[in-house]
C-alpha cells in the first residue's frame, strides 16, 4: 500500500477547478483522472517493461511501454481503468466532485498518492534503464540528475526564504534542455545549471514530483513525462512566479503568451490561497495539458 501523506483535512482540492482544468472529461471524473496519469507516465523506454505501481487501498495500476528507447516511443498505462473504477464505486460513485472529494482526506490521497506512486517508479525504472545502457549522469548528459543533486536542491527549497509552494519553470526550446529555476522572494535560484539542466522539482502541498526532461540532441525535439513534444511548441518562455501585492497577500503572474494559459485562484478552508494552473500548450501529445496544484501562504 501507498505510504500515506499526513495532512491537513480541511486543505481540500476544489474539484471542479480540476474538472474545468481537464476541459475534454468536465463530466467523467474517470477518463479526467486517466489523462492526469498519463500526463505523469509518458516517456521514453525500452519496449515490453512493464511497471506495477501501489496506489490505494492495495490496488495496483501497471504500466507497460510499447516502443524501443531510440524510437522515442511513449509509456503506456494498461489497466488504469479498471483500477479507477474500483476506487470510484460506492459511495463515492457520484458526481465529479462528491466522488472524488467528498471525503477532503481521501481526496488529497486519491490525487497526490496516485501521481506520487506513478512518478516514483518511473523515476526509478528510468535510473535502471539508463544505467543499464551505459548512459552517465554529468552537465553534459541529457538524462537524469542524480539523486545527490535532487537531495541538494530539496534542502536549498527548505531553506529558503519565499511565499510559499510557489514553482518556477523555464523552458527555452533548443538551449540544451535548460528546466527548472524556483523564483524565491530573494532571487536565488535552485541549484547550478547543471543540476537543474535535466530534471526538477515540482511542489505539490509540499510534495516533491520529481520529474524528466530528455532531448533527442540530434533533432533538436524533446521529451517529457508529460508527453512526446517534437520541433518546437514550447518556443516562448514559460514562467510563473509570486511577487506582494497591496493587500499583503501573494500572487502569482503566469508568463506563458499565446498559449492559452489559465490560472484559477480560490480559499481554503484553512485560509491558505490556492492556484490551479492549467497549461495549455496546444500540443495533442500532452492534451489536455499539464496541470499544476500549487499552495502558497500568504506574506509574512
Amino acid at each position: 500500500m501507498a505510504t500515506q501523506i499526513q495532512t491537513n483535512t480541511a486543505n481540500v482540492i476544489d474539484s471542479t477547478l480540476l474538472a474545468e482544468a481537464q476541459l475534454s472529461y468536465a463530466n467523467e471524473p474517470r477518463d479526467a483522472i486517466l489523462d492526469i496519469a498519463h500526463n505523469f507516465s509518458s516517456m521514453n523506454e525500452a519496449g515490453g517493461h512493464t511497471v506495477t505501481v501501489p496506489i490505494l487501498n492495495n490496488l495496483t495500476v501497471t504500466a507497460t511501454s510499447d516502443g524501443a528507447l531510440a524510437a522515442a516511443q511513449n509509456f503506456t498505462i494498461t489497466n488504469v481503468a479498471l483500477t479507477i473504477d474500483k476506487f470510484l464505486s460506492g459511495r463515492y460513485s457520484q458526481t465529479w466532485r462528491s466522488a472524488i472529494f467528498q471525503n477532503q482526506k481521501l481526496g488529497m490521497y486519491a490525487i497526490v498518492e496516485f501521481l506520487k506512486a506513478i512518478d516514483k517508479a518511473i523515476a526509478t525504472e528510468l535510473h535502471a534503464l539508463y544505467a543499464s545502457a551505459g548512459l552517465g549522469v554529468d552537465a553534459s548528459s541529457t538524462q537524469l540528475i542524480d539523486d545527490t543533486d535532487i537531495r541538494n536542491m530539496r534542502l536549498k527549497m527548505r531553506k529558503a526564504k519565499h511565499y510559499g509552494g510557489i514553482f518556477s519553470f523555464v523552458h527555452h526550446d533548443n538551449e540544451d534542455a535548460m528546466l527548472g529555476t524556483t523564483k524565491y522572494e530573494n532571487a536565488e535560484t535552485m541549484g547550478s545549471t547543471e543540476a537543474v539542466r535535466n530534471g526538477f522539482i515540482k511542489r505539490v502541498r509540499g510534495i516533491d514530483f520529481f520529474t524528466t526532461h530528455l532531448a533527442a540532441t540530434s533533432t533538436g525535439s524533446s521529451q517529457q513525462l508529460f508527453g512526446a513534444i517534437t520541433s518546437n511548441p514550447l518556443d516562448a518562455p514559460l514562467a510563473w512566479m509570486a511577487k506582494p501585492i497591496e493587500d499583503g497577500n501573494p500572487h502569482v503572474i503566469l508568463n506563458l503568451p499565446e498559449k492559452g494559459a489559465r490560472i484559477r485562484e480560490f480559499w481554503t478552508q484553512a485560509g491558505t490561497r490556492d492556484l490551479i494552473v492549467d497549461l495549455n500548450f496546444g500540443v495533442k501529445s500532452i492534451r489536455p495539458g499539464l496541470l499544476g496544484v500549487f499552495e502558497s501562504k500568504p506574506a509574512a
